[in-house]
Formats: structure tokens, C-alpha cells, sequence
């Protein structure tokens, strides 16, 4: 099944290349028709590509970004995500999300939505308003530590015998939330002593977006930690807990929640619960076309998680599943 996967996932890949290029030399080839309704994922969009972000794959370029959004409002009819969600949406419809709180997503992102006229909706991760993530320290720590010291770290966070080869997902599908993220923490503290530059809106900012008319605004969790991974009460916390406490600090203006990572197998009856307190859909990400196909009781929206340049965007719309 494992190398069916990846031979599927190759595949994949190959035909993204030719979308990446072809795009420009046979454009009415490659051109996308109408195969939604989708909804699309994007997280942050800068020019930096550095430490702090390169190996969690969330950058955006502002310009491709741009190039995105024109290419969507002129040849799609965008939405606001709360129109999409309906049996009757049209196959030409689209909506556009955005995970996590990057500071972009109000310094860069709002400036081009307005130019074109462009809906989104954003979800945020409550402890991003006031600290960095536990995901961009380790993003940092692989990055900056040596392979004895990754292994250290991999040995006290994850409890990995030295010597094995580890990466960013073996700390979400082995998160341990007595010890990663505190063994993570500590990791970095001794590591870097160093400015962090900011990578996400402050309270006072997401205050600005959700009061913009081009805005909607869900949750995201509130340390974005993997819930599988998490016992009853911890669940409850982050989900629940989490929505009715960024909702009053949003002056109630958060409505619907997003599953952090999306996996398929994050898709529990116990996160759906959850989730069922605060939202009548399961928005998860990489599952494809929004079908509403029902999952443990509630019907569940899937998105596109987006990245690169135009062709690749024609790719993702021509191929979302």
C-alpha cells in the first residue's frame, strides 16, 4: 500500500511539472475548467523563505500570489467560504482560506484581496497572537542543530533512540504533549538567544481583519498541536475551549473551526465530537474536492492546499484530488 502511495504521489509530481511549465507554452492545454466548488489553503505569503518556515511549506510568494488571485476572480467566481458550503454550489465557485495567523495575511495579503475585489476567510491559532509556534522553533532547531544535537532533541521530545533519522513529521505523528513541546522549548531557548522576527498578527491585528468586510474569521486551535495525539480533556481545551475564548476576544466574530494538519487520519470520531460543538462542518485539508460526504456525523469540507507559481495553481484546479 506504502509504495502504491508513493508511486501515486511521483506521479503526481511529474504532472505538476508539466503544469509548472506548460502553463506558459500551451496555455489552452493546461488551462483549468470549472471542476469545483473548492475551496482553497494557503498559510503565509512573503518573499522570505528562511529558518523559521522552509521546511514547514507555507510560503507563498506575494507575486504568484497575486498572479493566483487574478486568475481566480477573473476566470472563477470567488465566494465567501460561509456561501460556499451548501449542496447547491456551483461547479465555477471557489473559496480561498487561510490557516494560522501569518502577520502577512493582514500586511500582504488584504492589500491585493482588495485590489481584486477577493473574499477570504482566515483561521487562527490563539497562541500565535502572543508567541512564536512550537512548529516554527522546531523548524529553527532542524534547520540549526547538528545531527548529534537533532538526535538529542528527537531523544527527549519524541523519547527516539539516538541514531535515528527523524524529521518534522515524525513530531506530529509521535507529538507527546508531556514532553514535545516543552522539550522543544527547551531546545530552543539554549539554541537561539537571537531577535525572532514576528511572523504573526498581534491581537490588535486580528481585531483590523475580522473587521474587514472582505474577512471571515474561524479557529484554528490553540497551539495548533496534532489532536490525535491529545487525551479527552486536552481535546476539549484546544477545540472548544479554545473557539468560545477567541470568539469573546474577537468580539464574536469567530464562527467555524479548522483541524490542524488535516490529515486523513486526524479524522476521528472524538476530534469530530469536538468539533461538532462549535461548527457544523469538519474543514479538513488535503482531501480534494468539497463533496459535504459525511464523517462521523457531520459533513466534512476538504481543501486544496496551494503553493507555487501559476501553473501549479492550474494543476491543484485541474487535478484536486
Amino acid at each position: 500500500m506504502r509504495s502504491m502511495v508513493s508511486m501515486r504521489s511521483f506521479g503526481n509530481r511529474i504532472v505538476r511539472q508539466f503544469y509548472k511549465a506548460g502553463y506558459r507554452v500551451l496555455p489552452r492545454l493546461f488551462r483549468p475548467r470549472a471542476r469545483g466548488p473548492l475551496v482553497l489553503l494557503y498559510h503565509n505569503v512573503e518573499d522570505a523563505y528562511d529558518v523559521w518556515t522552509n521546511k514547514l511549506r507555507v510560503n507563498v510568494t506575494p507575486r504568484r500570489f497575486e498572479d493566483h488571485v487574478r486568475f481566480l476572480t477573473e476566470n472563477f467566481r470567488v465566494v465567501p467560504f460561509s456561501r460556499i458550503c451548501r449542496a447547491d454550489a456551483a461547479p465555477d465557485e471557489i473559496a480561498i482560506t487561510f490557516d494560522d495567523g501569518y502577520a502577512s495575511t493582514l500586511n500582504t495579503v488584504l492589500p491585493i484581496l482588495e485590489k481584486y475585489h477577493c473574499p477570504i476567510k482566515v483561521y487562527l491559532t490563539t497562541e500565535n497572537l502572543t508567541e512564536l509556534n512550537w512548529l516554527n522553533k522546531l523548524c529553527y532547531l532542524l534547520n540549526a542543530l547538528s545531527s548529534v544535537d537533532r538526535a538529542a532533541l528527537a531523544e527527549a521530545a519524541l523519547g527516539v533512540a539516538p541514531g535515528q533519522r527523524i524529521c518534522r513529521r515524525d513530531f506530529i505523528d509521535n507529538f507527546d504533549p508531556e514532553r514535545t513541546a516543552p522539550a522543544i522549548d527547551d531546545f530552543f531557548r539554549r539554541a537561539y538567544r537571537g531577535h525572532v522576527r514576528r511572523l504573526f498578527l498581534t491581537v490588535e491585528e486580528a481585531r483590523q481583519l475580522a473587521a474587514h468586510p472582505l474577512v471571515e474569521i474561524g479557529s484554528h486551535t490553540r497551539h495548533h498541536y496534532p489532536l490525535t495525539r491529545l487525551g479527552e480533556t486536552q481535546l476539549h481545551d484546544e477545540v472548544v475551549e479554545n473557539h468560545r475564548q477567541l470568539n469573546r476576544l474577537l468580539d464574536n466574530k469567530v464562527q467555524g473551526f479548522a483541524i490542524p494538519f488535516g490529515y486523513p487520519t486526524h479524522r476521528t470520531p472524538e476530534i469530530v465530537r469536538a468539533i461538532g460543538e462549535v461548527d457544523a462542518f469538519v474543514l479538513s485539508a488535503y482531501g480534494g474536492r468539497l463533496d459535504l460526504q459525511n464523517c462521523h456525523g457531520l459533513p466534512e469540507v476538504k481543501r486544496i492546499c496551494i503553493g507555487g507559481n501559476l501553473g501549479s495553481l492550474w494543476h491543484y484546479l485541474n487535478h484536486p484530488n
